[in-house]
C-alpha cells in the first residue's frame, strides 16, 4: 500500500467524519445544567438591570455603601443576596463590586464607601483613637468631634 497516494484520502475521509460529528452536536440540546446556569446568570442580569435602573432614577442618597444598595434593592423590588458577588474579601469589596457592575459613578461608589468607613469608626469609638498614627495611609481624613 503506496502510504502516499492514500494521504489525501484519508485526510478527506477524516474532514468529512469531524464535520458529520459538528452537524450532530450542533443539533444536540443544551444540557440540564447549561439551561439552569443560562437561567440563573439571565435572572442575575435583570436584576442588575432594574438595579442599575433605580440607581439612575433614584439618584444619590448620602448612606453608606451596603445600606444605600439595600434601599435601592428594596426600590426596584431585587433580592440583594442574589446580585451580591461571591469570594470577596471584604464587605465594601462585594459591594464596591455591585456598584461597578451597575456602572455607577466612581465618586459616588467614593462618597458611599467613605460614609460606611465613618459609619464603623465612629460605631468603634476607640478604633479612629487608636489609629491615629495610621491615618496617613487612609485616602481620606475622618473628623470626629467628641459631643
Amino acid at each position: 500500500m503506496n502510504t502516499e497516494l492514500d494521504y489525501p484520502l484519508q485526510v478527506a475521509l477524516l474532514e468529512r467524519k469531524l464535520k458529520t460529528e459538528q452537524r450532530q452536536s450542533v443539533n444536540a440540546p443544551p444540557s440540564e445544567r447549561f439551561m439552569k446556569a443560562a437561567r440563573a446568570a439571565a435572572h442575575r442580569a435583570a436584576g442588575l438591570r432594574r438595579l442599575e435602573s433605580m440607581s439612575q432614577s433614584a439618584g444619590f442618597r448620602a448612606l453608606p455603601l451596603p445600606d444605600y444598595f439595600a434601599w435601592l434593592a428594596r426600590l426596584s423590588q431585587v433580592a440583594l443576596s442574589e446580585l451580591l458577588p461571591t469570594a470577596k474579601s471584604s464587605v465594601v469589596s462585594a459591594f464596591a463590586e455591585l456598584a461597578r457592575q451597575i456602572s455607577m459613578p466612581i465618586e459616588r461608589i467614593n462618597l458611599l464607601t467613605r460614609a460606611y468607613v465613618a459609619t464603623h469608626a465612629v460605631s468603634a469609638g476607640a478604633l479612629a483613637r487608636s489609629s491615629v498614627s495610621q491615618e496617613d495611609d487612609l485616602p481620606f481624613r475622618i473628623e470626629l468631634t467628641e459631643q
